[in-house]
């Protein structure tokens, strides 16, 4: 790993960010012949932090495998918010956290038609899908056995029965469930908190002080522009109301050299999570421990649900839900918070037309109907979705693989008992999303001035008119290198981007993850963007 003093001197961004590539996303091969079973890569491997629990499943984030004899096992957490990817056939199975490892050792890797259909225009993939169709992600709370060529698979999510509760009951027993959570998982002499404006980090923090188990620093990205309330000065506040230590980092190179790096980090499953490369270039290194308030907000906040939305599912319009989620109605709730990554009309100039043929809006709607029939049950059946698709198989990526390098990292918000209650809560109960803001101020009445950042807070990405042409430039001196057929996109993005509307309704991220993704998508060339990164331990 980089030393922070090379950091300093602003070593190249794919060299340090992709320096603990191969002890943290190791690839395990196995081949089975006439002679036998032959493995390549780690018998046995383990990570993740796990919680004890006086019975079991064990709490916490993790994954692993191990191999005895020709059997392979493998497993995760409860959630599955540890990575974990595989390949099986009768004579071979491959089984890494990173599912470019697995693909760098595939003859050929078809991709995944209706999986990429949902992820160009929302950013994320859904269920165990990947980019590419023989290469799955295993189920949450996993258990994996794969012996001589026969493989055994099981796993599903967690949807807990309706509690009767009333509301003002509800808030006291998320306070002290979630406190129950954090004692749970005391920091070491060397934790950082990544601190936002918003309500999860916050809520961790306050309740650490309370606990007086406060970390070593708390950490937030400075996102170029500064507006009244933004991320950085609200977090500001908040840490100083409980006298921790605060460090505001900033970039040290472009933001388009650690979107590649993160497109890598996460095998392009998101195209989200820049700024969480910039906190772990000041990280790794530093700390061993870290919080993450991943899932507070969809489950107590509940920011995905509207009234229309519960009704859609409720009433088993999976279709309608779908669209909606492709393409929310514009000027509604969800629309505003969760726009379209690429809206239809601009994925014709951002696809080739092969694309636009194989990865059509139908067949996203059909992948995410099929979907959604799984939560239908569910007290909370809008949170559940998301939270077991986008949370799982793309924010979680920010802590658990962005993050890689510190060893632990602590989700009090995903605490058995905390998920329990919370998703046992009806959505009429959270519907108007202001549960979360009530706990917490009613948890610490003292700190209940200080306002939430303004917008989006993380998901708000404001850069001047001069960091605007640089990734714009180096971009396109990417695009010449590794795709210059894709230049034609690159114009049709600024020129549509400059009109607005839906033509220009397409993020940037998605626009340098599709040119990168095609170059790097083949297993030839899997193996050589891995090689490059290996060449730098």
């Amino acid at each position: 790993m980089a030393t922070r003093a090379q950091m300093s001197r602003g070593v190249d961004a794919e060299a340090w960010c992709t320096t603990p590539v191969a002890p943290l996303f190791p690839v395990l091969d196995l081949r089975v012949d006439p002679r036998g079973t032959h493995a390549e890569g780690p018998a046995v491997w383990r990570w993740g932090h796990q919680v004890a629990r006086p019975t079991p499943p064990h709490d916490g984030v993790f994954a692993g495998w191990s191999v005895e004899g020709s059997r392979l096992t493998a497993f995760n957490d409860r959630y599955g918010f540890a990575p974990l990817y595989y390949a099986a056939s009768p004579t071979r199975f491959l089984i890494s956290p990173n599912p470019l490892a697995i693909v760098a050792r595939l003859p050929e890797a078809p991709l995944d038609d209706a999986a990429m259909a949902v992820f160009v225009r929302r950013g994320f993939f859904i269920g165990e899908d990947t980019a590419w169709r023989d290469v799955r992600a295993l189920p949450p709370d996993g258990r994996l056995e794969w012996d001589a060529g026969r493989l055994s698979l099981s796993g599903a999510i967690t949807i807990r029965k309706a509690c009767r509760i009333g509301y003002e009951e509800a808030l006291d027993s998320y306070i002290d469930l979630f406190r129950a959570a954090v004692a749970r998982r005391p920091p070491t002499d060397n934790t950082v908190h990544p601190l936002s404006g918003g309500r999860d980090s916050r809520h961790i923090l306050f309740e650490l002080a309370r606990q007086k188990m406060l970390p070593r620093s708390c950490m937030t990205v400075d996102r170029f522009a500064r507006t009244e309330w933004d991320d950085t000065s609200t977090a500001a506040v908040i840490a100083g109301k409980v006298g921790a230590r605060h460090e505001i980092v900033r970039y040290r190179r472009s933001w388009t050299g650690y979107e590649r790096i993160k497109n890598v980090r996460t095998g392009f499953c998101s195209d989200e999570h820049n700024h969480f490369m910039v906190l772990a270039e000041h990280a790794e290194g530093r700390f061993d421990c870290a919080y993450d308030g991943i899932a507070g907000d969809v489950m107590s906040a509940a920011h995905f649900i509207t009234p229309e939305r519960l009704a859609m599912m409720r009433e088993g319009r999976f279709e309608d839900m779908a669209r909606e989620i492709l393409e929310p109605p514009e000027g509604g709730y969800s629309y505003t918070m969760w726009a379209a990554v690429v809206s239809e009309a601009a994925a014709g100039w951002l696809l080739w037309p092969d694309q636009k043929r194989r990865w059509t809006r139908d067949a996203a709607i059909e992948r995410i109907a099929r979907e959604l029939r799984l939560h239908a049950d569910a007290p909370n059946p809008v949170d559940s979705f998301y939270l077991f698709n986008r949370t799982r198989r793309k924010i979680a990526l920010s802590p658990y693989a962005v993050l890689r390098g510190v060893p632990t990292v602590y989700s009090p918000f995903m605490d058995h008992d905390v998920f329990d209650f919370l998703m046992s809560l009806p959505a009429e109960m959270v519907i108007d999303h202001l549960f979360h803001t009530r706990a917490i101020q009613r948890a610490f009445p003292e700190h209940a001035d200080v306002p939430f950042a303004r917008g989006l807070g993380a998901g708000v990405f404001r850069t001047p008119l001069a960091e605007n042409l640089r990734w714009l430039g180096e971009l396109c001196a990417l695009t010449l290198r590794a795709n210059p057929a894709r230049l034609p996109t690159i114009a049709a993005y600024v020129r549509n981007h400059r009109r607005g509307g839906p033509l220009g309704r397409c993020s940037r991220a998605m626009v340098l993850l599709l040119t990168q993704f095609e170059k790097a998508a083949a297993p030839r060339a899997a193996r050589a963007l891995l090689h490059a990164f290996r060449a730098h331990l």
